[in-house]
């Protein structure tokens, strides 16, 4: 009976203490430890799926028709020989070579081409339809060079879209989706008129995570119905997402650089999952037109590259004032600006940056890695300042804003301006 008393004390004493605990401050912490648990559970479950080994069969083919031709042509050793000459090459370095009588650009997209067919078909899977217009575009921007006529700084570089951009040409528009899986645009969105005005030669379109990842709470990063399931080119990990056939065909050297989009962290989390450099631009700098949304509260497209440099003149070409989009009015004050020459080395001395992290449980060397950042920014001439942990809650309060922008996003000006072929 002694026994059985001091237990029952024990049990009074631990589940007032847990009230305390509770109403005291506690219950935060159980909830936090809860939205902790469901993330991690999420982001394990994602990694997994990515990496089930199931022969998925809705995957659209690559069409390589346009170019069989001359692909065989272009013999290996010259394959070898662009690849040596490309090795950490900028988009300067490259339209060096153009100069030089090098490399011209009908080269460079047969083996961007080659490498994806040797590395991207059923591997990596970040390439969801080619452009079979891109080796003759390629060859016009050829003559253009021979003339003397060089539009700007991406005068025949081919980039890539993620598949949610919508362009006029023999491309789909789908964002990987079943439903459009017959959808193009009625025109080229406003970016894409940019980048073709500037000289770029677009290879095609990149998979995504399906609707820019937001169509069900358990879905597997890098996968949409057309494009299968996008791989990270590093081994094993999360590819992240959503723009994620757009980061993996950059680090992959599958394209010079790639445009994605972003509402939360699609831009710049897969560019971090696979070692590339990403931005995502103030709303209103880039335009929206003829995008697949999710809402026009924080959608925006932004550049995904292997440099700095590459980035930069990326952006240069996305950012202009487009009458389709009220909120680039704003972007006039940016329109010519030249970001590259910001790049300077010594461009982090004196800047303060915040570091914010969400608390959750690291996984293994994410900390290393993390100082090994923080030591380089500093070296570099930055004071780093710590901030609070950022609360796992805000994700959860976008909820209701995302979806009523979907759906108003969607209908207002998204697939009500593409054309729906049902064949």
């Amino acid at each position: 009976m002694e026994l059985l008393k001091i237990i029952g004390i024990t049990l009074l004493v631990l589940i007032a203490t847990g009230a305390i605990a509770w109403f005291g401050g506690g219950k935060d912490y159980f909830e936090k430890k809860s939205i902790e648990n469901a993330f991690e559970k999420r982001n394990h479950e994602s990694v997994e799926r990515q990496y089930k080994d199931l022969q998925y069969t809705g995957k659209r083919a690559l069409d390589f028709s346009p170019f069989e031709t001359a692909l065989a042509q272009m013999s290996d050793a010259r394959i070898a020989e662009i690849d040596n000459s490309l090795k950490d090459a900028t988009i300067p370095m490259i339209q060096e070579l153009f100069a030089q009588n090098k490399l011209t650009s009908e080269e460079l997209v047969l083996y961007y081409l080659h490498r994806i067919k040797t590395y991207d078909v059923n591997q990596l899977n970040s390439i969801i339809e080619l452009n079979p217009d891109a080796l003759e575009i390629a060859r016009k921007r050829d003559e253009e060079r021979r003339a003397g006529k060089v539009r700007g700084p991406l005068h025949g570089i081919p980039v890539t879209l993620k598949a949610n951009i919508g362009t006029a040409d023999q491309m789909h528009t789908t964002a990987g989706a079943k439903a459009l899986e017959n959808a193009r645009s009625d025109r080229d969105a406003f970016l894409v008129s940019k980048l073709r005005e500037d000289g770029a030669i677009i290879l095609g379109k990149n998979n995504l995570s399906e609707w820019a990842n937001f169509m069900t709470s358990h879905s597997s990063n890098g996968f949409s119905a057309l494009g299968g399931q996008t791989k990270n080119p590093y081994g094993r990990f999360d590819v992240s997402g959503s723009s994620s056939g757009s980061a993996v065909s950059v680090a992959a050297h599958l394209v010079t650089a790639s445009v994605g989009t972003e509402t939360s962290g699609s831009v710049i989390a897969p560019a971090s999952q696979n070692s590339d450099v990403a931005l995502k631009p103030s709303l209103g700098l880039v335009s929206r037109d003829r995008i697949i949304p999710i809402t026009d509260a924080m959608d925006t497209a932004g550049p995904i590259a292997r440099s700095v440099t590459d980035m930069a003149i990326l952006l240069n070409a996305l950012i202009g004032v487009d009458p389709s989009d009220a909120m680039t009015k704003d972007a006039q004050a940016l329109s010519g600006t030249d970001f590259t020459q910001y790049l300077d080395a010594n461009g982090l001395k004196g800047m303060r940056i915040g570091i914010a992290r969400f608390p959750v449980q690291s996984k293994a060397g994410d900390n290393d890695a993390f100082q090994r950042i923080i030591a380089v920014l500093k070296k570099a001439g930055a004071e780093v300042v710590k901030l609070p942990p950022l609360p796992l809650q805000s994700g959860l309060k976008l909820l209701p804003v995302l979806s009523y922008g979907l759906k108003a996003g969607v209908n207002k000006s998204g697939l009500s301006r593409f054309s729906i072929n049902r064949q």
